[in-house]
């Protein structure tokens, strides 16, 4: 089975499967010439000026309106017809580069005229994609709606690896007026296209307010308020927000410095690793549904943060003092992997989060709070880059990955704890910290004696430790909500083996009385602590 038939098999509507499929094409003309189109126009801009600060200004200019329109573009999809807004945004855009071309023919294809029509153009691409997405709920039916979150995504990480790569091979050879014309006339494509979507197909009118005078201010306070009052779109709008903010502080600007400043494996390695995280995106795009329909999404979520904060602390691991891998073709197939992995976890808690988030909130007021939303995380991006960047200068770089894999585990806690999952949580605190004191006794013993060089690492492993060993106390934890019995790491990434009597009956040996359940994922944890604390001492 292809991965075509394998989305569109869920398509069983004719109008349906032609919805998804003039969606598809549409998204795909349009986004992928753009991404191609900016990384070239990008690079015109550095060629023409030699200017750094040019180059960052076109950049500017290209995010700074979705901060800006968001809010705005979400008042309009709610209170305008959304079929026009996306058919009229991708023509203005077409009419808008056919025209920058031909003016570039007379006047030349000024530094002006490029800031001007890119903040524009990414203006009406704004509104058009926030329409969009609180459009397609109605486009398709709630059991596809994930299948269609999915080929979006697929779609974005697809343009991502292929748009700057032709955009690059294609700026050598071709004159960049022929992107403009070419971008101008594949908007015009996907816009003409789009004139065939049905946006009514699960449009349920009974559950529609009617359509209102705008009035921006008012509006988005309104949306702000029926946000605020939906206590689920908050807290999966604060994952969402703690997902971002964990991987801006520990991979967007710290895995740059690891690669290129700090390992010296060079800008072709970095694109390479990074290259890996649309792949997986892609994976995780392509198994999110079967994934989902086997676990529940508060399953996935518990699981993907932990392999998310898992994999951030080892991205630092190599620049530790002790460094147990300095061979280069190693580094790369470890950040690759470690990147690849990042991409699944990321799109099976992303996928399902903004399925999850449409489907809550009622047509009337989707765009606005969706256009809040990703004005909100447009404005954060930055920020938490700017820390990221500033504590560098400060701190040993793995200290950040310690950081963020902390926000991500707390923030697990807070969100089940939120959701009526009752965990027996300072029982758990008290039982790891017992355990924990064991540990940290004995490995003073060894530090005393051995003396190592690698403070560091000694408190680095203990702390990863500790983590581990907590969130294995609360999973396993029997919540007072029964329908969350089944709650158990080690019922989902352990063999049956672990679980057998004879292993706790083992386990209870060894640790004696010290808790009242003991659970043989600890081994795993022991294991981690011990063999990381030798490894301080061999260096």
């Amino acid at each position: 089975m292809t991965i075509s038939d394998k989305f569109l098999k869920g398509f069983t509507n004719k109008r349906e499967l032609s919805n998804i499929i003039l969606f598809s094409l549409g998204k795909f003309v349009s986004l992928f010439g753009t991404f191609i189109y900016s990384f070239a126009i990008g690079l015109y801009v550095l060629k023409l000026t030699g200017s750094g600060l040019s180059f960052a200004t076109t950049l500017a200019f290209s995010t700074l309106p979705m901060v800006i329109i968001n809010p705005i573009g979400g008042v309009l999809a709610d209170r305008l017809n959304r079929k026009v807004l996306v058919v009229l945004m991708d023509l203005f855009n077409g009419i808008l580069l056919i025209g920058l071309y031909f003016l570039s023919l007379s006047y030349g294809l000024s530094l002006m005229m490029i800031y001007i029509s890119t903040f524009i153009m990414t203006s009406f691409m704004t509104i058009l994609d926030i329409s969009f997405e609180a459009a397609k709920p109605n486009i398709v039916s709630d059991n596809n709606l994930m299948n269609v979150n999915s080929i979006s995504k697929i779609i974005d990480s697809l343009s991502t690896i292929l748009g700057p790569m032709i955009g690059g091979v294609l700026f050598a050879i071709v004159d960049i007026k022929l992107f403009i014309i070419v971008n101008g006339i594949s908007f015009l494509f996907s816009g003409i296209s789009e004139m065939f979507i049905d946006f009514k197909f699960n449009y349920k009118k009974e559950l529609c307010g009617e359509k209102k005078d705008i009035n921006f201010i008012g509006d988005m306070k309104q949306g702000l308020e029926y946000m605020m009052d939906k206590r689920e779109i908050v807290d999966l709008f604060t994952i969402l927000i703690i997902l971002n903010f964990s991987i801006g502080l520990s991979i967007t600007v710290p895995l740059p410095v690891i690669i290129n400043n700090i390992l010296k494996l060079g800008p072709k390695y970095l694109g390479i690793i990074q290259g890996l995280l649309p792949i997986g995106l892609i994976i995780g795009a392509i198994f999110v549904k079967k994934v989902n329909k086997g676990l529940s999404y508060n399953k996935i979520l518990i699981l993907m943060s932990f392999v998310l904060a898992i994999c951030i602390i080892f991205i630092g691991l190599p620049i530790l003092p002790f460094n147990f891998i300095s061979n280069k073709t190693v580094l790369l197939i470890y950040y690759s992997l470690i990147m690849w992995i990042i991409g699944i976890a990321i799109s099976l808690v992303d996928i399902p989060l903004l399925s999850i988030i449409q489907k809550n909130i009622d047509d009337e007021y989707r765009g606005r709070v969706l256009g809040l939303i990703l004005s909100i995380a447009k404005i954060i991006s930055p920020v938490v880059f700017i820390i990221s960047g500033f504590l560098i200068g400060l701190v040993p770089i793995y200290l950040l990955q310690l950081i963020a894999s902390l926000v991500l585990f707390i923030s697990n806690i807070v969100h089940l704890k939120s959701n009526n999952i009752h965990f027996e949580f300072k029982r758990s605190l008290v039982s790891t910290v017992k355990i924990s004191l064991i540990f940290f006794s004995l490995e003073l013993i060894m530090f005393i004696i051995t003396r190592p060089k690698n403070i560091e690492m000694f408190f680095f492993i203990f702390i990863f430790a500790f983590l581990l060993l907590l969130l294995e106390n609360i999973l396993n934890q029997k919540p007072n909500n029964s329908s969350y019995h089944n709650v158990q790491i080690y019922e989902i990434i352990t063999v049956d083996i672990f679980r057998q009597e004879d292993a706790h009956s083992k386990w209870r040996r060894i640790y004696g009385g010290l808790f009242d359940e003991i659970n043989p994922g600890y081994s795993i944890c022991i294991l981690i602590n011990f063999l990381g604390y030798v490894l301080a001492i061999l260096k």
